[in-house]
């Protein structure tokens, strides 16, 4: 096995774990149709945040949306980073990419660099994680090391331990579906936590709000 199926495979499980260990997640609030929750990320002294809503699409547009492209540039309609650009294709199902997120917080958070492996698995077996999900696709990430780009003091190095992204069919509605974040991100830096816990859950719920814009957009075309 090579080493990035086994830090695939390895981030998979931890991913899955989180998902299925309902009970240590606490509810914080629900904001732009998004359920937000935390609990003590298992890898670092931060949190591991869940995000949770239902898109008014399909399983197929929103999972074309989210699965990670071999294109260079970020996507159009995605506001969350400022660059993305492909470090390292690996297989059909697993690439290495550059991520640069945006200043945040007014600029009290600086730009962060991710080297993160992706994973993508379709029709994943049910996990029981609600009653209402069908077919279900994850893509899984973590950070890894390459020599392309060596840690410097500028950007700082963000890691990704264990992060998963869910894609559910919606059975009560198939022109809808679920849409599920687990994001295990150590942004790096002296920040205060207080201001990582306002920074951090802002910026994936203006994700998840531009992917369902575009998601309806991409979906009244095909009408």
């Amino acid at each position: 096995m090579d080493l990035y199926q086994k830090v695939a495979d390895d981030t998979a499980q931890s991913v899955l774990n989180m998902a299925k260990d309902q009970s240590s997640w606490t509810f914080m609030k629900t904001t732009s149709n998004v359920m937000i929750s935390y609990m003590q990320s298992p890898f670092f002294s931060g949190n591991a945040w869940k995000f949770k809503t239902l898109v008014p699409a399909s399983f197929d547009v929103v999972w074309n949306l989210l699965k990670p492209g071999l294109g260079s540039g970020p996507q159009p309609w995605d506001n969350s980073i400022a660059h993305y650009s492909v470090v390292r294709p690996i297989s059909s199902d697993k690439l290495v990419a550059r991520i640069l997120t945006h200043a945040a917080v007014f600029g009290a958070v600086a730009s962060r660099e991710l080297i993160t492996l992706f994973c993508s698995k379709e029709d994943t077996p049910q996990m029981n994680l609600d009653p209402d999900y069908g077919k279900t696709n994850w893509i899984f990430a973590r950070s890894v090391e390459d020599a392309k780009f060596p840690i410097c003091s500028s950007p700082v190095r963000a890691i990704n331990y264990p992060t998963g992204y869910l894609v559910a069919e919606c059975k009560s509605d198939p022109n809808k579906c679920y849409v599920e974040l687990y994001i295990n991100t150590d942004i790096g830096g002296l920040l205060p936590q207080s201001l990582v816990e306002i920074a951090l859950p802002g910026q994936q719920v203006n994700y998840l709000k531009s992917v369902t814009k575009e998601a309806q957009k991409q979906q009244s075309t095909q009408l």
